[in-house]
């Protein structure tokens, strides 16, 4: 008998020995505010929504550093972060830390908008037995608001 307080056993990220390889995809939606720290770097925050078929909802929030390499139209980045992720399997919640890494490649197409690819991969350091590795990724859209 599964103890109540213990995970949900289909509670996972994309795992390389997962039985149920179906169980570890699906969708998301992401929202963040930027602010510059001169040309190269950034303090990112972050909030995400994730829906996966079983169903499962994860919501994760956090703030990344990113080093933005500007090649003229083209701009990759890297950065590491910190992440706090709930997740609801059947009503039954459960709350990680994460530490990510972000990696992405940006196109200007004007001044003020971006379009881009982004993967971050999370470490998430207090599920490390049951769901040590979740991944993200997908295209962004920044728009460069004035101040």
């Amino acid at each position: 008998m599964r103890n109540a307080k213990a995970p949900h056993p289909k509670v996972r990220g994309l795992q390389l020995n997962g039985s149920n390889r179906e169980d570890a995809h699906g969708v998301f939606a992401e929202i963040g505010l930027s602010i510059g720290l001169g040309d190269t770097w950034e303090i990112r925050a972050r909030a995400a929504y994730a829906y996966h078929p079983e169903p499962m909802h994860r919501i994760a929030g956090g703030a990344e550093l990113v080093y933005l390499i500007d090649v003229f139209e083209f701009v990759p980045f890297l950065g590491i972060g910190v992440a706090g992720i709930a997740t609801d399997v059947s009503d039954v919640w459960t709350a990680d830390l994460a530490a990510d890494l972000v990696v992405g490649l940006d196109v200007l197409l004007t001044r003020e908008v971006t379009l881009g690819g982004v993967l971050r991969p999370a470490l998430v350091v207090t599920s490390i037995n049951q769901a040590p590795l979740w991944f993200e990724g997908g295209l962004r859209v920044q728009v460069l608001l004035p101040y």
